[in-house]
């Protein structure tokens, strides 16, 4: 083990918690047209969005320059708002622009809409599966609500609480003549819906009685098919499919985004050692960590990540930490699978193992202060 694993750094609950969860993560892990830019006028913010750190994530996903060629589609969002419909599921491949879409809507929503949404990705620790919709849900209807988050660490509770939010959200966007929208993207990203895991898919818990002021968008790749705890009468078994075309510009992102990748596992030992923590990871790693793991001295590490990762790896907020901070996750879960692929299971194994090691180093320390 390197001197740079061990640092002693003060072993705060935060980080004892925080490596106690990436032990149980990494264990988990083994098993050519006209181009415009779509920019929806501008609105004012939503009273409650200074209350929700999640809404401020969500702009990390909104294209820099805006949305190209999406206008129609974003008319077609805004105009389901206030149609008759409650669900409707936005099916395209990967690299289509689904996300994009998606976040670009969110953050501009209708005048009388208020959007809640969760945007499912294993990139993010806690963002993959039903207890990351609760509680990313719970965090943005309390904001809505101006009441604090609920404080139970109980799953069953959190969920009663996310539905009771849900019905007082509702009274009061109708009180006050709006409409509630909830937003899930990548639903086929569900990591933890599988037989055997013993926890809620997020698509059976998404809400089947409805009322006329809430609307339900969901966006994911046409496979897998919903898992089989999904009820037989859910809307989601029933609702109307809208094809999303490929948007050209994401198919050469999404190209030139692989080509780095390649590039960048063969330019060096440090540029393959970031790819492969955050590919053993699976759900980001902050500066700090990634200093720690490969060993760089804090300067080279900022210049290579400053440098020509830009379309591979990017600071997010990692909303699902003990407190916010940023993390460094791939830009697409594709270039997640493309690295582990490109790596290879005994590689991606070995640094498993060196993550393992390193974040045991925070746990002994703070079980020996606790003696």
């Amino acid at each position: 083990m390197t001197q740079s694993l061990v640092i002693a750094l003060h072993a705060s609950p935060d980080v004892q918690q925080r490596a106690c969860d990436l032990v149980e993560q990494v264990e988990a892990n083994r098993a050519a047209p006209v181009r415009r830019n779509a920019r929806p006028r501008a609105r004012g913010r939503p009273h409650w969005w200074p209350r929700s750190s999640y809404v401020d994530q969500v702009a990390e996903i909104v294209p820099t320059n805006g949305l190209v060629n999406r206008e129609t589609e974003l008319t077609e969002l805004a105009r389901f708002c206030s149609g008759t419909d409650q669900y409707v599921w936005w099916q395209a491949p990967p690299w289509a622009g689904k996300s994009a879409l998606m976040a670009t809507f969110v953050r501009n929503p209708p005048e009388d809409v208020d959007v809640v949404s969760f945007f499912v990705t294993s990139r993010l620790a806690g963002h993959a599966d039903s207890i990351g919709l609760v509680d990313v849900l719970s965090e943005q209807l309390a904001a809505i609500l101006g009441r604090p988050m609920p404080s139970t660490g109980v799953l069953t509770l959190r969920d009663t609480y996310r539905r009771s939010m849900i019905r007082d959200a509702l009274q009061q966007v109708a009180e006050l003549g709006r409409q509630l929208v909830l937003v899930v993207d990548g639903l086929d990203e569900d990591g933890k819906s599988r037989p055997g895991t013993g926890l809620a898919s997020i698509a059976s818990i998404l809400p089947s009685l409805l009322g006329d002021q809430v609307r339900v968008i969901v966006s994911s790749r046409p496979d897998p098919p919903l898992p089989h705890d999904v009820a037989d009468g859910h809307p989601l078994r029933q609702c109307r499919i809208r094809h999303l075309d490929v948007s050209p510009h994401a198919t050469n992102v999404a190209s030139r985004a692989r080509r780095e990748l390649n590039g960048l596992l063969q330019r060096g030992k440090a540029e393959q050692d970031i790819i492969g923590f955050l590919a053993a990871r699976r759900g980001g790693l902050s500066a700090v960590e990634l200093q720690q793991l490969t060993g760089l001295p804090p300067f080279k590490l900022e210049h290579i990540l400053a440098g020509d990762f830009g379309r591979t790896v990017v600071p997010r907020t990692d909303h699902g930490a003990a407190s916010s901070h940023r993390v460094y996750v791939f830009t697409h879960d594709a270039l997640l699978e493309e690295s582990v692929s490109q790596l290879g299971p005994a590689l991606i194994d070995r640094y498993r193992a060196r993550i393992a090691r390193w974040a045991q180093v925070y746990i002994d320390r703070g079980r020996l202060e606790n003696l």
